[in-house]
C-alpha cells in the first residue's frame, strides 16, 4: 500500500522559524549587497581631466564634459566590477582603475553607441562592450530585474528621459536625457541611489523613486564578467 505525501502541519511553530530565518537572510544579503553597491567611485563627466576631451571621430562632435554621461556610467560601473580585483590592481593602490577616458575612446570608436550632436545609443554600447573591454559583457534588462541586481551587488546604467530626481538637499533636479547609474535600492523598492556625472554633488541627483523610473526611464543595462 503507497504512503500518502506527509503533509506539513501550518501550526507547526518550525515553520514559523523558518519563515523568519529567511526573511532574516533575505535582509543580511540586501545589507551586504547595499554596502557593495555604495563603495562604487563616482566619476563627473565635466572633471578637468577628460572633459574637455573630444567624445566621437568627427570634429563635428563635442566633448565629455557636454555629451559623456553614457561613457561616464560606463566607466564607473566597469570600475567598479574591478573591485574584485583579479588582476590584483588595488595593490598599486589605484582605485580609478577604468575611467570616462577610456570609455569615451570605446563608445567614441564607429560603431560603439556614440552619436555627434545626439548623445550615446545605450544598447550599443553595453552590448559592444567586451570589444572595448575584454573579459566584460553587457545586456538590457527590465526594472523589475534591475532591482534584483542591484540586491545582489550589481550596479545598473539607466537612460532618463524628462526625469526628475531628489538632490542631497532635498531638491527636485531634472534632465531632458541623461545616462545615470543605480547603485541601490530601499528594502520597499520605492527609491533608488543614483551616481550622477552630470553635476556637482550639491545639484546632482541623488535618488529617485520608482516610480519615476517606470514612468521616465528609457532603458536598463547591467555588465557583467564573463
Amino acid at each position: 500500500m503507497a504512503l500518502l505525501p506527509q503533509v506539513c502541519d501550518p501550526a507547526d511553530p518550525t515553520l514559523d522559524l523558518l519563515a523568519t530565518r529567511k526573511k532574516e537572510l533575505e535582509t543580511e544579503r540586501n545589507t551586504l549587497a547595499a554596502t557593495l553597491t555604495s563603495s562604487a567611485h563616482e566619476y563627473k563627466q565635466f572633471d578637468s581631466r577628460w572633459g574637455a576631451i573630444r567624445y566621437g571621430t568627427s570634429s563635428t562632435c563635442t566633448d565629455i564634459a557636454e555629451a559623456g554621461c553614457g561613457p561616464a556610467s560606463l566607466a564607473m560601473v566597469i570600475n567598479y566590477l574591478y573591485q574584485e580585483d583579479p588582476e590584483s590592481l588595488a595593490a598599486t593602490g589605484q582605485f580609478e582603475i577604468v575611467t570616462p577616458t577610456q570609455a569615451a575612446a570605446y563608445a567614441g570608436a564607429k560603431g560603439n553607441g556614440r552619436v555627434c550632436n545626439s548623445g550615446t545609443a545605450g544598447d550599443t554600447m553595453v552590448s559592444n562592450v567586451s570589444t572595448g573591454f575584454p573579459g566584460f559583457q553587457g545586456q538590457k534588462i527590465s526594472l523589475d530585474q534591475a532591482k534584483a541586481q542591484l540586491r545582489s551587488g550589481n550596479l545598473i546604467i539607466f537612460l532618463c528621459k524628462n526625469c526628475t530626481g531628489q538632490n542631497r538637499s532635498g531638491g527636485n533636479k531634472s534632465y531632458g536625457g541623461h545616462f545615470m547609474v543605480l547603485n541601490g535600492v530601499n528594502e520597499a523598492g520605492t527609491v533608488y541611489n543614483v551616481l550622477d556625472s552630470g553635476a556637482n554633488e550639491s545639484k546632482d541627483i541623488s535618488t529617485i523613486t520608482h516610480k519615476e523610473l517606470k514612468s521616465n526611464a528609457q532603458g536598463f543595462w547591467t555588465i557583467s564578467r564573463q
